[in-house]
């Protein structure tokens, strides 16, 4: 359903511009390629520009700092630069895609505050992080560093801090290597082929500074730097056997030249972090699907499933896996998990992140069993839809875990499989009778996948095609339909809006009216009018496939909603929409009534003489028409008695 938002609050309804995303001209309706922004579109399914519309591309082995702001925690704080123990007004440099902006530390602050510390908006799952620093010439890098990772847990019960961990470090003292590669292990039992870890925050720690011994350079060198460049002077004795030993200038100065030693000249350190890197999977297909019209439920339908696609480790949807007396209850043992996607991927891995944190708290480990289905939306005769599947776990006795192995401690699973097109996403598992009641949990559900979308959706607005209702003729568009592409359209016409009213709370769930009028006034949220098709609306016209075929839906009318589809059997390939129009032409008639008479005949089989009267009202300067076609049922024999118009017989 097609519908115009306008905002109205408790008390006082402020009506919203129409989102026009078309023009009316004389002879059509007009979409240009900056129009299409305007088109109702699920959230994430395209990629707007200059040059049209195309289907959203699913990336694969991406840099998630980069696209980190796009993301918004729990805590609705959005990605990037969480904190910096010094010079946080710098700070965002370090993860701006450019090696030619930097942080760099503050060198009066405390050792102890040279970190910054990054978050990616949401958990990800990532092969290595890569460290980079300032380019030769414009900075050096930290004479040594560690990197840690955590996934948001707190650092104990009520604590505010979070729990990192190391992920890696540099060896030595360095002050040449520039950039640094971190391939990253699995900081829980995982598969034993999972590759990386899985994490949202990044710290950079410098453990050691050369401060002002940077490099050595000559004295003339070093009398030419800037004041604040010059690096420590360090005066040295020679000993009798040859050896040197750091002394001070005045004792320098009071040394005979065959005792004292050289002279060194320092730049001062410039420590400057140029790039921090988290290089992961690709895009996490699950992210984002309730905010595109998904949906998430199951057997249990607790409302809780959303925790396992919201992107936050915290947060966990926990379920039944094993029972120990099902004698007085009522067990479902054959369970199921559906995610509906809001649009269709190609997708080629599952991967699922098990509760490990409630192990000590009644939890047993990850699902002893499960199947995992995708559904492109095709039917079973029955109705339903038909999955297939296309990964399958099942727990061995010689796995580790609670009760002989059923319940295994493997809470990383990577479930890979080719490349299938998909929206449907179903997860059969099975509760087993174990020695104890058993729950686990999934902290987080992530598909991944590659290239455009399959299948992408945009809808106009009602289109008012005028004052008086007007002949939709033909739709014609302006499209790149690569191999494997194509672009389609369909229209519904009609000639009534009406309005719907929708309540919502201050927390943004819909409510009755007459749940509305009984809150406070501090309780209540906005309320929206949207404006939706009347009853008269015709359903939607079959497809039509090529540019300039005409129009199916029923005209003359004063309105029409026009849908746009763009489709990809090929991942690699794209549609590009650049623009469209229907061709508009002007009805004879505003409106023409018609009457038979008699209106049925008296004895089959008899000769009957038939009255077809009509009355039109013409358009304003229309020079009426003279030509009438009328279309009888197969077989029947007719002759044209006469022909009046007005009071003049013609014919």
């Amino acid at each position: 359903m097609t519908r115009l938002w306008l905002v109205a609050c408790a008390l006082l309804i402020a009506v919203a511009a129409w989102p026009q995303g078309f023009r009316i001209e004389s002879d059509r309706v007009a979409v240009d390629e900056g129009d299409w922004a305007e088109w109702e579109i699920a959230a994430g399914t395209v990629q707007l520009g200059p040059e049209g519309v195309r289907p959203h591309r699913i990336r694969e082995q991406i840099n998630a700092v980069l696209d980190a702001p796009n993301f918004v925690s729990g805590e609705g704080v959005p990605g990037g630069i969480r904190a910096a123990g010094t010079n946080l007004a710098e700070a965002a440099n370090a993860i701006d895609g450019r090696e030619d902006t930097f942080w760099e530390p503050d060198e009066d602050a405390p050792f102890r505050d040279w970190w910054i510390e990054v978050d990616l908006g949401r958990l990800v799952w990532a092969r290595k992080i890569v460290v980079k620093f300032a380019p030769e010439g414009m900075g050096d890098p930290f004479l040594q560093f560690k990197v840690l990772t955590s996934n948001g847990l707190p650092a104990f019960s009520q604590s505010k801090a979070i729990r990192f961990a190391q992920a890696g470090r540099s060896e030595g003292l360095n002050k040449s290597q520039r950039v640094f590669e971190f391939d990253l292990k699995p900081s829980q039992e995982a598969d034993a082929d999972f590759v990386g870890d899985m994490f949202q925050f990044v710290q950079i720690v410098a453990t050691a500074s050369a401060r002002g011994q940077g490099h050595e350079v000559s004295e003339t060198r070093w009398n030419s730097l800037p004041e604040e460049e010059r690096g420590d002077v360090i005066y040295f004795l020679r000993e009798s056997s040859g050896v040197l030993r750091q002394i001070d200038q005045d004792q320098h100065a009071a040394l005979s030249e065959s005792r004292a030693g050289p002279i060194k000249y320092y730049r001062r350190e410039r420590p400057r972090l140029a790039e921090v890197e988290v290089w992961t999977e690709g895009d996490n297909i699950s992210l984002g699907s309730l905010s595109r019209g998904g949906l998430i439920g199951g057997t249990s339908n607790t409302g809780t499933e959303r925790l396992a696609i919201d992107g936050d480790y915290k947060t966990v949807w926990t379920e039944q896996v094993g029972v120990s007396d099902v004698g007085n209850v009522d067990v479902e043992f054959d369970r199921e998990l559906l995610f509906d996607l809001g649009t269709w991927f190609w997708i080629s891995r599952v991967v699922i992140g098990f509760d490990r944190e409630n192990i000590a708290h009644g939890f047993t480990g990850a699902f002893p069993n499960y199947v995992i289905n995708l559904s492109n939306g095709q039917r079973n005769p029955d109705g339903s839809l038909a999955y297939a599947a296309l990964a399958t776990r099942k727990t061995a006795d010689i796995e580790p875990g609670r009760f002989s192995g059923l319940f295994p401690h493997i809470f990383y699973q990577d479930n890979a499989f080719p490349l299938t097109r998909g929206r449907y996403f179903k997860m059969d598992y099975r509760v087993l009778i174990v020695p104890n009641w058993a729950n686990s949990g999934i902290r987080e559900l992530q598909l991944y996948g590659r290239g455009f979308l399959p299948q992408v959706t945009l809808q106009s607005a009602p289109m008012e095609l005028g004052s008086d209702p007007r002949i939709l003729s033909s739709v014609h568009w302006a499209a790149d339909t690569p191999p494997g592409t194509q672009v389609q359209f369909r229209t519904r016409t009609g000639n009534q809006l009406d309005e719907e009213i929708h309540y919502f709370t201050n927390a943004g769930k819909e409510v009755t009216e007459a749940k509305y009028r009984k809150l406070l006034s501090f309780q209540r949220g906005d309320s929206t009018i949207s404006v939706v098709p009347g009853a008269d609306w015709s359903s939607w016209s079959p497809y039509y496939t090529a540019t300039g075929a005409p129009i199916s839906s029923p005209s003359p009318r004063r309105y029409a909603i026009v849908e746009a589809t763009l489709r990809s059997d090929d991942p690699g390939q794209g549609a590009l929409l650049r623009g469209m129009h229907i061709a508009l032409d002007w009805p004879l008639a505003s409106q023409v009534i018609g009457e038979v008479q008699p209106r049925q005949t008296q004895q089959r089989g008899e000769r009957t003489t038939f009255t077809l009267s009509l009355q039109p009202q013409f358009q304003a300067d229309n020079r009426g028409f003279d030509q009438v076609l009328v279309v009888l049922p197969s077989g029947a024999a007719v002759d044209l008695h006469e022909v009046v118009v007005g009071a003049e017989r013609v014919r």
